[in-house]
């Protein structure tokens, strides 16, 4: 029996997880363009609004001044992360 089984990456090739001050932060790691979904961030499994977060959900960093990246839905049960503008190498990712 031939199978083939993909390796789970929990963060897009671009993004990196690193220590930073004793805490864990998403770091570029190569230029990522404006209007870029880099996954999926939460989704919602059922009406009493029990949500799984995901890796590239739990180590998001909230900046009200600098952020560059949003949470959108389309249909209020999978939420994406998604770029605002270019995110340049070393920049890390932020959201309001």
């Amino acid at each position: 029996m031939d199978t083939q089984i993909e390796q789970y990456e929990p963060f897009p090739p671009s993004v990196e997880l690193i220590a930073s001050g004793g805490r864990y932060i998403l770091r570029c790691v190569s230029k990522i363009p404006g209007d870029t979904c880099l996954g999926v961030t939460s989704v919602y499994a059922n009406s009493d609004l029990t949500s799984v977060r995901t890796p590239l959900g739990a180590f998001l960093e909230k900046s009200p001044h600098a952020y560059n990246c949003c949470v959108r839905s389309g249909d209020l049960k999978t939420y994406n992360l998604w770029t605002l503008r270019t995110i340049n190498m070393g920049e890390c990712i932020t959201i309001w």
